[in-house]
């Protein structure tokens, strides 16, 4: 019984830590996700490409999959701790990704689609928001 209410105690004190950082999470990070990620989408390759690969975007093997990250400092001005990846297949628009602590320790996952019309369906950290960029 003991134990009981000891694992109840526990999951009840990590639930409600975990609502207390939600609400210290500024809006915006979806909008700043998916403004990387039409930019890696317009990125100049071939003559404008510089060729050196770049820390913060990476293309894998031509037009199929993009993904960029989000450094701390960035996450931190929303309140989110450590730094975030996410990449988009480019046929179907799919967008997987993961927030990270500093530890590289998953902390949430980043999922959605390009939905048309320059507008997408992110997922961040258990928090939807759909968002048109033009």
């Amino acid at each position: 019984m003991r134990t009981s209410v000891t694992l109840a105690t526990i999951l009840v004190t990590a639930g409600l830590a975990g609502d207390l950082a939600a609400a210290d999470r500024k809006p915006g990070l979806h909008r700043v996700l998916a403004q990387k990620l039409v930019t890696q989408k317009t990125r100049p390759r071939g003559n404008g490409d510089t060729g050196v690969p770049q820390t913060h975007i990476t293309d894998f093997a031509g037009d199929a999959i993009g993904c960029i990250t989000l450094q701390r400092w960035e996450m931190r001005s929303f309140g989110y701790p450590g730094h975030a990846f996410a990449c988009e297949e480019a046929a179907g628009g799919e967008v997987l990704g993961a927030v990270l602590d500093r530890h590289g320790r998953r902390l949430c996952f980043i999922d959605g689609f390009y939905a048309g019309d320059d507008c997408d369906e992110l997922t961040i950290c258990d928090v939807p928001e759909t968002l048109c960029l033009q």
